[in-house]
């Protein structure tokens, strides 16, 4: 056992076997010739089944350190400064483990390579500032850009985005300061109006015990509103307040067919106009045939932290409203293992383009399909 930021280096430098396995990702176990062998064994001894392993973590999920210090990994690529002891492993499911090739770099070689690359890269964004040799100049750069070029953040013309999930959290922090749970019902609404443009035709405050409900009304229908109502309700509850709810009255349920003629020729400039006003984007997910079900408990998560709702499905295909699109792509990415083996692209909508990815570790752009 060695500590946290033990300077004794026991996992050299180089491309090694992985795998990934629910969100994390792993070294090969010893004992083991290659990654074939270990899925082979995997099958035949069946699950669950223990393995000793090695932890590999994007440090924001390593505990107790400085990140402006040490700088942020992004996988595959992965700092042997982190690395911890072996740890054991339960794997339920054999199918949820995914082959991957990592990088391992010690922090000063992560940094050479980050400050070449970045160098390279980021001339011409308004967040690039100069970077000299010293690591703190490579503050910014650490949690956004990977090793291979990807970069979900760049920004140009001093034009940035609204985003709708960076409203949610300012409100959220208004709720608390102002104690909105105890305040009346035009009170709420003008915050909701203030931080999203939300409007609606009425509120009253129903009140039952500790349960306290804001039910809005609203005259016309706007399918865009029902679902973002309910998304800053479920952050309320989730984050601030369980006892609280925010619904409009007699609101219908989605319309799926709807929100994917919004995305045809005759209606997206109407669309992007909406999606520039709440700091939104539409992604259209495809996937291989018969993976519907294990898409959707993969986006379970995404779902619950309020990073997509779902607006639309078909068969190898599901449709979301996007609160953080760079946050998104980034988790798709870190995923890719998972999402890549079930065929997952995604066609971005936003308010000025549409961007098709293939997701993996290059996060590909394709030439989106008429």
């Amino acid at each position: 056992m060695f500590g946290l930021f033990s300077k004794k280096n026991l996992f050299p430098s180089g491309v090694q076997t992985g795998f990934y396995y629910r969100y994390g990702y792993f070294l090969l176990p010893a004992g083991y010739q290659d990654i074939s062998q270990f899925l082979t064994a995997l099958k035949q001894k069946g699950t669950p089944m223990q393995v000793d392993t090695v932890v590999l973590e994007e440090d924001w999920q390593v505990k107790k350190r400085s990140s402006y210090e040490l700088g942020v990994s992004i996988a595959p690529y992965f700092i042997t400064d982190y690395i911890n002891s072996t740890v054991t492993l339960n794997i339920e499911d054999a199918d949820d483990v995914y082959p991957v090739m990592v990088e391992l770099l010690t922090q000063k070689e992560y940094n050479q390579r980050l400050r070449t690359l970045v160098k390279d890269y980021c001339p011409g964004c308004d967040r690039f500032g100069s970077v000299t040799e010293k690591d703190s100049s490579l503050s910014g750069h650490f949690g956004e850009i990977s090793l291979d070029g990807v970069c979900f953040y760049r920004t140009e013309d001093g034009y940035v985005p609204r985003k709708f999930m960076l409203q949610v959290l300012r409100f959220l922090n208004a709720w608390q300061f102002a104690d909105l749970s105890n305040a009346p019902a035009d009170r709420v609404v003008r915050e909701i109006r203030e931080h999203f443009g939300l409007e609606y035709d009425g509120a009253r405050l129903a009140i039952e015990g500790e349960k306290r409900s804001l039910v809005l009304s609203a005259d016309s229908r706007d399918d865009f509103r029902t679902m973002l109502t309910a998304l800053v309700s479920g952050m309320v509850r989730t984050r601030v307040d369980e006892n609280y709810e925010i619904l409009i009255d007699g609101a219908e349920a989605i319309d799926p067919d709807a929100m994917l003629a919004r995305l045809n020729p005759e209606n997206i400039a109407e669309t992007r106009a909406t999606l520039k006003k709440f700091g939104l984007s539409i992604g259209v997910m495809t996937y291989n045939e018969g993976c519907d079900d294990k898409m959707d408990d993969f986006m379970l998560d995404m779902q619950g932290k309020g990073l997509a709702l779902i607006c639309g499905d078909g068969p190898g295909m599901r449709v979301y409203l996007l609160t953080d699109t760079p946050e998104v792509l980034r988790w798709f990415r870190y995923c890719s293992p998972e999402l890549s083996a079930m065929g997952a692209k995604i066609t971005v909508f936003d308010e000025t383009d549409v961007t098709r990815y293939r997701i993996g570790f290059e996060m590909a752009r394709e030439k989106p399909e008429a």
